[in-house]
Protein backbone atom coordinates (compact mmCIF):
# COMPACT_ATOMS: atom_id res chain seq x y z
CA UNK A 1 0.00 0.00 0.00
CA UNK A 2 1.23 3.48 -0.96
CA UNK A 3 1.05 5.74 2.02
CA UNK A 4 0.03 9.74 1.71
CA UNK A 5 2.95 12.14 1.24
CA UNK A 6 3.20 14.51 4.15
CA UNK A 7 4.08 18.11 4.54
CA UNK A 8 5.97 19.28 7.98
CA UNK A 9 5.32 22.61 9.05
CA UNK A 10 7.69 24.36 11.38
CA UNK A 11 7.66 27.24 13.59
CA UNK A 12 10.06 28.72 16.52
CA UNK A 13 9.46 25.02 18.68
CA UNK A 14 10.77 23.07 15.96
CA UNK A 15 14.11 24.81 16.87
CA UNK A 16 13.66 24.74 20.44
CA UNK A 17 12.32 20.97 20.85
CA UNK A 18 14.89 20.20 18.21
CA UNK A 19 17.79 20.16 20.76
CA UNK A 20 19.30 23.54 19.07
CA UNK A 21 21.23 26.02 20.66
CA UNK A 22 22.83 29.98 20.17
CA UNK A 23 26.14 30.83 21.19
CA UNK A 24 26.32 34.50 22.22
CA UNK A 25 29.73 36.14 23.85
CA UNK A 26 30.87 32.71 24.20
CA UNK A 27 27.70 31.16 26.13
CA UNK A 28 25.48 28.65 24.98
CA UNK A 29 21.32 29.69 25.23
CA UNK A 30 18.63 27.97 24.50
CA UNK A 31 16.89 29.61 21.40
CA UNK A 32 13.97 32.19 22.05
CA UNK A 33 10.64 31.46 20.80
CA UNK A 34 8.39 33.81 19.47
CA UNK A 35 5.62 33.91 22.11
CA UNK A 36 8.63 34.59 24.63
CA UNK A 37 11.29 36.50 22.61
CA UNK A 38 12.12 39.10 24.94
CA UNK A 39 11.79 37.51 28.23
CA UNK A 40 14.55 35.54 27.49
CA UNK A 41 17.72 35.58 29.24
CA UNK A 42 19.64 35.49 25.49
CA UNK A 43 17.92 38.49 24.62
CA UNK A 44 17.68 40.12 27.53
CA UNK A 45 21.71 40.24 27.78
CA UNK A 46 21.46 41.57 24.22
CA UNK A 47 19.49 44.19 24.58
CA UNK A 48 21.23 45.28 28.29
CA UNK A 49 24.68 46.60 25.46
CA UNK A 50 22.09 49.82 25.29
CA UNK A 51 22.77 49.09 21.97
CA UNK A 52 18.95 49.24 20.87
CA UNK A 53 16.99 52.79 21.93
CA UNK A 54 14.32 52.93 19.72
CA UNK A 55 13.54 49.05 19.76
CA UNK A 56 13.43 49.71 23.74
CA UNK A 57 11.02 52.11 23.51
CA UNK A 58 8.51 50.62 21.78
CA UNK A 59 8.79 47.19 23.15
CA UNK A 60 5.86 46.24 24.82
CA UNK A 61 5.64 42.70 26.15
CA UNK A 62 7.38 39.15 25.37
CA UNK A 63 6.35 38.28 21.94
CA UNK A 64 8.22 39.01 18.65
CA UNK A 65 5.10 38.87 16.46
CA UNK A 66 3.02 41.36 18.48
CA UNK A 67 6.02 43.79 19.17
CA UNK A 68 7.11 43.84 15.52
CA UNK A 69 3.55 44.67 14.16
CA UNK A 70 3.59 47.25 16.26
CA UNK A 71 6.30 49.06 15.42
CA UNK A 72 5.89 48.32 11.40
CA UNK A 73 2.43 49.62 12.20
CA UNK A 74 3.93 52.87 13.69
CA UNK A 75 6.30 53.12 10.51
CA UNK A 76 3.20 53.12 8.33
CA UNK A 77 1.57 56.17 9.84
CA UNK A 78 4.63 58.17 10.61
CA UNK A 79 4.94 57.74 6.75
CA UNK A 80 1.83 57.93 5.75
CA UNK A 81 2.30 61.55 7.89
CA UNK A 82 -1.08 60.62 9.73
CA UNK A 83 1.27 60.83 13.00
CA UNK A 84 4.52 61.81 14.09
CA UNK A 85 7.54 60.82 16.65
CA UNK A 86 9.19 63.67 16.33
CA UNK A 87 9.28 63.78 20.31
CA UNK A 88 10.04 60.38 21.02
CA UNK A 89 13.33 61.25 18.57
CA UNK A 90 13.96 64.59 21.36
CA UNK A 91 13.50 62.34 23.89
CA UNK A 92 16.00 59.13 22.78
CA UNK A 93 18.13 61.22 20.44
CA UNK A 94 21.27 60.79 22.70
CA UNK A 95 21.29 57.19 23.45
CA UNK A 96 20.53 56.40 19.76
CA UNK A 97 23.65 58.33 19.10
CA UNK A 98 25.50 55.76 21.25
CA UNK A 99 24.35 52.57 19.05
CA UNK A 100 27.19 50.40 18.04
CA UNK A 101 25.37 48.64 15.40
CA UNK A 102 27.20 48.60 12.09
CA UNK A 103 25.83 51.34 9.84
CA UNK A 104 23.75 52.68 12.31
CA UNK A 105 24.77 56.30 12.49
CA UNK A 106 24.88 56.82 8.53
CA UNK A 107 21.24 55.07 8.56
CA UNK A 108 20.04 57.35 11.14
CA UNK A 109 21.28 60.50 9.96
CA UNK A 110 19.29 59.83 6.37
CA UNK A 111 16.28 59.08 8.62
CA UNK A 112 16.14 62.36 10.34
CA UNK A 113 15.69 63.90 6.94
CA UNK A 114 12.30 62.46 7.66
CA UNK A 115 11.98 62.79 11.40
CA UNK A 116 8.16 62.17 11.25
CA UNK A 117 9.54 58.00 11.02
CA UNK A 118 13.14 58.40 11.94
CA UNK A 119 12.52 56.72 15.61
CA UNK A 120 9.79 53.97 13.97
CA UNK A 121 12.41 53.24 10.55
CA UNK A 122 15.45 52.70 13.23
CA UNK A 123 13.20 50.46 15.70
CA UNK A 124 12.50 47.94 12.84
CA UNK A 125 16.69 48.21 11.64
CA UNK A 126 17.60 46.84 15.24
CA UNK A 127 15.02 44.65 15.28
CA UNK A 128 16.43 43.10 12.28
CA UNK A 129 19.43 43.61 13.14
CA UNK A 130 18.35 41.55 16.46
CA UNK A 131 17.02 38.79 15.07
CA UNK A 132 19.98 38.06 13.14
CA UNK A 133 22.50 38.42 16.48
CA UNK A 134 20.00 36.08 18.21
CA UNK A 135 20.19 33.16 15.85
CA UNK A 136 23.71 34.57 14.12
CA UNK A 137 25.47 31.29 15.49
CA UNK A 138 23.02 28.63 15.63
CA UNK A 139 24.35 25.03 16.81
CA UNK A 140 23.05 21.28 16.08
CA UNK A 141 23.30 18.68 18.99
CA UNK A 142 26.71 16.83 19.26
CA UNK A 143 24.06 13.70 20.63
CA UNK A 144 22.43 12.10 17.41
CA UNK A 145 20.26 11.09 20.28
CA UNK A 146 19.77 14.82 21.17
CA UNK A 147 18.63 15.55 17.78
CA UNK A 148 14.89 15.01 17.12
CA UNK A 149 14.29 17.19 14.14
CA UNK A 150 17.34 15.36 12.14
CA UNK A 151 16.12 11.72 13.13
CA UNK A 152 12.55 12.58 12.10
CA UNK A 153 13.35 14.12 8.84
CA UNK A 154 15.83 11.31 7.92
CA UNK A 155 13.40 9.04 8.62
CA UNK A 156 10.23 10.25 6.55
CA UNK A 157 12.54 11.04 3.71
CA UNK A 158 13.92 7.38 4.00
CA UNK A 159 10.82 5.99 3.93
CA UNK A 160 9.97 8.98 0.63
CA UNK A 161 6.88 10.20 2.74
CA UNK A 162 8.23 13.74 3.08
CA UNK A 163 7.00 15.48 0.45
CA UNK A 164 7.94 19.05 1.77
CA UNK A 165 8.96 21.17 4.46
CA UNK A 166 7.34 24.78 4.90
CA UNK A 167 8.63 27.06 7.88
CA UNK A 168 8.12 30.26 9.33
CA UNK A 169 11.45 30.63 11.28
CA UNK A 170 13.85 32.68 9.73
CA UNK A 171 17.09 30.91 11.35
CA UNK A 172 18.68 27.95 9.60
CA UNK A 173 17.89 24.62 11.52
CA UNK A 174 15.84 23.51 8.79
CA UNK A 175 19.04 23.64 6.88
CA UNK A 176 21.16 22.59 9.43
CA UNK A 177 18.96 19.15 10.04
CA UNK A 178 18.80 18.61 6.47
CA UNK A 179 22.41 18.89 5.54
CA UNK A 180 23.35 15.74 7.87
CA UNK A 181 20.82 13.51 5.68
CA UNK A 182 22.76 14.06 2.26
CA UNK A 183 25.10 16.25 0.56
CA UNK A 184 22.42 17.80 -1.49
CA UNK A 185 18.60 17.10 0.24
CA UNK A 186 16.81 20.40 -0.64
CA UNK A 187 15.99 23.26 -2.64
CA UNK A 188 14.75 27.21 -1.94
CA UNK A 189 11.89 27.68 -4.20
CA UNK A 190 11.60 30.20 -6.30
CA UNK A 191 15.25 31.00 -6.40
CA UNK A 192 16.04 27.55 -7.33
CA UNK A 193 14.51 24.52 -9.07
CA UNK A 194 15.19 20.96 -8.20
CA UNK A 195 18.37 19.50 -9.44
CA UNK A 196 18.20 15.74 -8.70
CA UNK A 197 15.92 13.39 -7.58
CA UNK A 198 15.39 13.40 -4.14
CA UNK A 199 15.66 16.81 -3.40
CA UNK A 200 12.97 18.42 -1.23
CA UNK A 201 10.99 22.09 -1.45
CA UNK A 202 11.88 24.22 1.70
CA UNK A 203 9.78 26.49 1.49
CA UNK A 204 10.70 29.29 4.40
CA UNK A 205 7.90 31.55 3.61
CA UNK A 206 9.14 34.38 6.01
CA UNK A 207 13.12 34.99 3.91
CA UNK A 208 16.05 33.23 6.10
CA UNK A 209 19.12 34.67 7.32
CA UNK A 210 20.85 32.97 4.20
CA UNK A 211 18.94 35.76 2.01
CA UNK A 212 20.95 38.26 1.20
CA UNK A 213 19.14 41.38 -0.09
CA UNK A 214 21.42 44.01 -1.86
CA UNK A 215 20.46 47.64 -2.42
CA UNK A 216 22.94 47.54 -5.52
CA UNK A 217 22.68 44.22 -6.63
CA UNK A 218 20.86 43.44 -9.79
CA UNK A 219 19.00 40.66 -8.69
CA UNK A 220 18.04 41.96 -4.76
CA UNK A 221 17.72 39.18 -3.08
CA UNK A 222 20.56 36.14 -3.52
CA UNK A 223 20.73 33.25 -1.69
CA UNK A 224 24.60 32.94 0.18
CA UNK A 225 27.16 30.38 -1.69
CA UNK A 226 26.91 28.68 1.50
CA UNK A 227 23.50 28.38 3.00
CA UNK A 228 24.87 28.21 6.28
CA UNK A 229 26.40 31.45 5.97
CA UNK A 230 24.33 34.44 7.30
CA UNK A 231 23.97 37.63 5.59
CA UNK A 232 26.04 40.67 5.73
CA UNK A 233 23.84 43.82 6.72
CA UNK A 234 25.40 47.19 6.90
CA UNK A 235 23.91 50.71 5.51
CA UNK A 236 25.86 53.09 3.97
CA UNK A 237 23.78 54.97 2.18
CA UNK A 238 20.06 54.83 0.38
CA UNK A 239 20.94 53.14 -2.52
CA UNK A 240 24.25 50.90 -0.90
CA UNK A 241 23.22 48.61 1.65
CA UNK A 242 22.69 44.89 2.72
CA UNK A 243 20.59 42.92 5.12
CA UNK A 244 19.36 39.58 5.80
CA UNK A 245 16.40 39.00 3.56
CA UNK A 246 13.03 38.39 5.98
CA UNK A 247 9.61 39.93 6.38
CA UNK A 248 7.98 40.33 9.81
CA UNK A 249 5.50 38.45 10.48
CA UNK A 250 2.94 41.43 10.91
CA UNK A 251 -0.29 42.45 10.03
CA UNK A 252 0.53 43.33 6.82
CA UNK A 253 3.03 41.73 4.88
CA UNK A 254 3.02 44.11 1.80
CA UNK A 255 5.71 41.99 0.15
CA UNK A 256 2.58 39.02 -0.86
CA UNK A 257 -0.17 41.51 -0.60
CA UNK A 258 0.88 44.19 -2.78
CA UNK A 259 -2.45 45.81 -4.09
CA UNK A 260 -1.06 46.67 -8.10
CA UNK A 261 -0.17 43.53 -9.38
CA UNK A 262 1.53 45.41 -12.15
CA UNK A 263 4.22 46.26 -9.43
CA UNK A 264 7.84 45.79 -10.23
CA UNK A 265 8.47 45.58 -6.87
CA UNK A 266 10.99 42.47 -6.75
CA UNK A 267 9.89 41.00 -3.35
CA UNK A 268 6.37 41.05 -4.39
CA UNK A 269 7.49 38.84 -7.38
CA UNK A 270 9.90 36.89 -5.46
CA UNK A 271 7.01 36.38 -2.44
CA UNK A 272 4.61 36.23 -4.44
CA UNK A 273 5.78 32.89 -6.39
CA UNK A 274 6.87 31.31 -3.21
CA UNK A 275 3.79 31.61 -2.02
CA UNK A 276 1.67 30.65 -4.76
CA UNK A 277 4.36 27.79 -5.27
CA UNK A 278 3.44 26.84 -1.44
CA UNK A 279 -0.09 26.85 -2.06
CA UNK A 280 -0.31 24.60 -5.02
CA UNK A 281 2.36 22.33 -3.18
CA UNK A 282 -0.34 22.16 -0.08
CA UNK A 283 -3.00 20.75 -2.59
CA UNK A 284 -1.70 17.67 -3.63
CA UNK A 285 -0.51 16.68 0.22
CA UNK A 286 -3.19 14.96 2.35
CA UNK A 287 -1.41 15.05 5.91
CA UNK A 288 -0.05 17.87 7.90
CA UNK A 289 2.67 17.66 10.79
CA UNK A 290 2.99 21.04 12.76
CA UNK A 291 5.91 21.11 14.51
CA UNK A 292 6.14 24.14 17.06
CA UNK A 293 4.12 26.03 15.14
CA UNK A 294 1.05 28.03 17.20
CA UNK A 295 -1.14 30.10 14.62
CA UNK A 296 0.01 33.53 15.62
CA UNK A 297 -2.21 36.04 16.51
CA UNK A 298 -1.18 38.16 14.12
CA UNK A 299 -0.46 36.10 11.08
CA UNK A 300 -4.05 35.74 9.59
CA UNK A 301 -1.50 34.98 5.97
CA UNK A 302 -0.48 31.59 7.19
CA UNK A 303 -3.95 30.34 8.62
CA UNK A 304 -5.76 31.49 5.10
CA UNK A 305 -2.84 29.60 3.33
CA UNK A 306 -3.49 26.38 5.09
CA UNK A 307 -7.45 27.25 5.33
CA UNK A 308 -7.99 27.54 1.44
CA UNK A 309 -5.98 24.92 0.12
CA UNK A 310 -8.02 22.58 2.28
CA UNK A 311 -10.96 23.49 1.51
CA UNK A 312 -9.69 24.34 -2.70
CA UNK A 313 -8.84 20.27 -3.09
CA UNK A 314 -9.54 17.15 -1.20
CA UNK A 315 -8.74 18.45 1.62
CA UNK A 316 -6.06 17.33 4.68
CA UNK A 317 -7.25 13.96 5.41
CA UNK A 318 -4.83 14.40 8.78
CA UNK A 319 -3.53 17.06 10.69
CA UNK A 320 -0.82 16.53 13.32
CA UNK A 321 -0.08 18.67 15.98
CA UNK A 322 3.53 18.16 17.59
CA UNK A 323 3.96 20.57 20.54
CA UNK A 324 4.61 21.01 24.45
CA UNK A 325 1.72 20.89 26.23
CA UNK A 326 -0.13 23.96 24.84
CA UNK A 327 -3.65 22.61 25.50
CA UNK A 328 -5.46 25.56 23.09
CA UNK A 329 -3.79 24.71 19.97
CA UNK A 330 -5.99 21.95 18.24
CA UNK A 331 -9.20 23.92 19.43
CA UNK A 332 -7.29 26.55 17.31
CA UNK A 333 -6.30 24.31 14.18
CA UNK A 334 -9.53 22.92 14.30
CA UNK A 335 -10.64 26.58 13.37
CA UNK A 336 -8.45 26.62 10.78
CA UNK A 337 -9.07 23.30 8.97
CA UNK A 338 -13.46 23.20 9.84
CA UNK A 339 -15.74 22.46 7.27
CA UNK A 340 -13.96 19.39 5.92
CA UNK A 341 -13.19 16.01 7.71
CA UNK A 342 -9.91 15.89 9.03
CA UNK A 343 -8.60 14.00 11.68
CA UNK A 344 -6.61 15.43 14.21
CA UNK A 345 -3.93 13.96 16.18
CA UNK A 346 -1.58 15.02 18.67
CA UNK A 347 1.91 14.39 19.91
CA UNK A 348 1.76 17.37 23.33
CA UNK A 349 5.12 16.27 25.16
CA UNK A 350 7.09 17.49 22.17
CA UNK A 351 9.51 16.68 19.46
CA UNK A 352 11.73 14.20 21.19
CA UNK A 353 9.02 12.40 21.96
CA UNK A 354 7.71 12.53 18.55
CA UNK A 355 10.85 11.37 17.32
CA UNK A 356 11.00 8.28 19.67
CA UNK A 357 7.45 7.34 18.04
CA UNK A 358 8.13 7.80 14.53
CA UNK A 359 7.03 4.45 13.84
CA UNK A 360 4.01 5.30 15.69
CA UNK A 361 3.64 8.25 13.10
CA UNK A 362 4.25 6.36 9.92
CA UNK A 363 1.50 3.96 11.37
CA UNK A 364 -0.68 6.85 11.15
CA UNK A 365 -0.45 7.83 7.99
CA UNK A 366 -2.07 3.93 6.76
CA UNK A 367 -4.77 4.55 9.11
Amino acid sequence: MTLPKIFLVLGSGATVGGGFQVSYNGTLWKPPMDYNFFETPLVQSILSTGDYPALTHYKQGSSLEINWAKIDLYYKLCNRKIITEEESFRNIQSAMKTSRIRGYAAKMNKEKEKSHFCVPSMALWELRWLVRTVFCKLTTPSDAVLFPLKRLIQRLNEDHLLQGIVTFNYELSAELALQEISSNPFFYPPFETIKSAGQIPLMKLHGSLNWQYSEKSTSKICVRSSFTSIAQMDYVHKKNYVQPEIIGPTFFKQEITWDDRRSSDYRFKRYNKLWQFTWKELKKTAVLVFIGFSFPRTDFHAAALFRTAHLSGSGFRRVILCHFRDANLRRTAEQVFADKATEFTEFPDGLQDMASRVDELVKLLST
